[in-house]
């Protein structure tokens, strides 16, 4: 195929994998895409009013407004559909304890189901009143019993006034079945909340921006809808404008075409994908699973968990050093599986600290204070099942050749022996 009409020409630096979903729109049904950067491939695997999309360790699960909710195994076979009322899902989202969160728009809930039988064990009530879209709750992201939710409106009777710019980010806390904070305020209609790095990122739809709180990360040129991200970029979602009229009041031009951005997270910098649709309302990157639940010098696929190669040394035969000030390694943790395990050697012989962040979290410090080995033990029971990127950071870098009588220079940090999440 001649580069020039090739839509993928431009991505060959790219190897992910993405499942898209696609709403109603226009008079005909969206659907449930697999974009295959590696194979220069996009695929479609259902027709369907395709809205938000949950994954736990053996199933996709993804909640359509015309064929019910379609579950999926990992390999993308579809195993099974579950029925459901015309209830306007939207997002949808697996706590730790493995209940699926579905937002109803049309009645201001979210619906909690138990993910083997779907059936309904219970809800959370956003507006007593059920009989209209009063906050038009879009999207949710559960991280432990902290629940963010995005909708139009957090008081206001949306579906009467049409009130573009009264859009929220606000967190609904699990125990004490209360909002306790409203992180992002006065949005033009957001959608697709999500925790990176423990911030508030989220799409600003009608402001055609994907933001991080209050600040703006990129500006792009049409509605945005459907957000995830990988150790190096964000992809966002791009759709057809459904309202034009009522959008240019708020701009002064807008792009009309679908697709996916990917925007590179150091620097920025971001190219487009068309798509063979008319909107996009969720992504999911495929294949992150495939990430050990351990960290093993010994493993001879060891180096594909660095995140950064920079940051690291090359492999000895029962240990690997840091080579950086922070370096991380990416697994995936389990259902039911709570604990991360190191075991680490310091070779400094002094003191040296090391915090252990997990998703740029703190969790803990490992102090030495001479040479030796330390195993430690931390609980990951508020950590979601999924792709984890655990971090080192050490207080100081040092040489061998300045310490010891030896000829090696290298800048080491800490030895990782071990790492496991059981």
């Amino acid at each position: 195929m001649n580069a020039f009409f090739d839509p993928f020409s431009r991505f060959a630096d790219l190897d992910t994998k993405l499942l898209i979903s696609s709403p109603y729109f226009k008079g005909q049904y969206g659907g449930l895409f697999v974009v295959d950067f590696a194979l220069k491939n996009i695929s479609k695997l259902a027709s369907a009013d395709c809205r938000g999309i949950a994954r736990d360790d053996q199933y996709y699960y993804v909640a359509t407004n015309s064929h019910g909710i379609l579950k999926f195994d990992h390999e993308l076979n579809k195993v099974g559909v579950y029925n459901s009322s015309e209830l306007d899902y939207h997002g949808m989202a697996i706590a730790p304890d493995g209940l699926i969160y579905v937002v109803e728009t049309a009645r201001n809930t979210i619906a909690i189901h138990e993910s083997t039988s779907f059936r309904k064990v219970d809800e959370i009530v956003i507006n007593k009143n059920q009989n209209m879209d009063i906050n038009h709750i879009n999207d949710l992201s559960i991280v432990g019993n902290r629940l963010f939710l995005s909708m139009f409106s957090m008081d206001n009777n949306w579906g009467e006034s049409r009130e573009y710019s009264k859009g929220v980010i606000a967190e609904y806390d699990l125990i004490t079945n209360e909002f306790v904070k409203t992180h992002v305020e006065n949005l033009l209609m957001p959608h697709s909340v999500k925790i990176i790095e423990d911030e508030v990122f989220y799409c600003n739809s009608l402001g055609l921006s994907l933001n991080n709180g209050n600040h703006t990360i990129a500006r792009l040129g049409g509605f945005t809808r459907g957000l995830t991200y990988d150790s190096w970029n964000y992809y966002v979602g791009q759709s057809e404008m459904r309202h034009i009229s009522r959008a240019l009041k708020h701009l002064p031009n807008f792009s009309v075409d679908c697709g996916i951005h990917i925007i590179d997270k150091t620097n920025k910098s971001s190219r487009f994908l068309h798509m063979p649709a008319v909107g996009v309302y969720d992504i999911v990157v495929l294949g992150e699973s495939s990430f050990p639940d351990s960290v093993d010098p010994r493993n001879d696929n060891v180096m594909k968990m660095f995140v950064s190669l920079s940051d690291w040394h090359f492999v000895e035969d029962t240990h690997v050093w840091t080579a950086s000030k922070q370096a991380t390694v990416k697994l995936h943790k389990h259902r039911g599986r709570d604990q991360l395990i190191l075991d680490l050697r310091n070779g400094y012989p002094g003191e040296l600290d090391c915090d252990i962040l997990v998703n740029s979290k703190l969790i803990g410090t490992v102090k030495f204070t001479e040479l030796g080995d330390q195993q430690l033990q931390f609980a990951l029971d508020s950590v979601n099942p999924g792709p984890v990127a655990i971090t080192l950071s050490v207080s100081r870098l040092w040489s061998p050749v300045d310490v010891f009588e030896s000829t090696d220079n290298r800048i080491l940090g800490v030895a990782v022996k071990s790492i496991e999440i059981k």
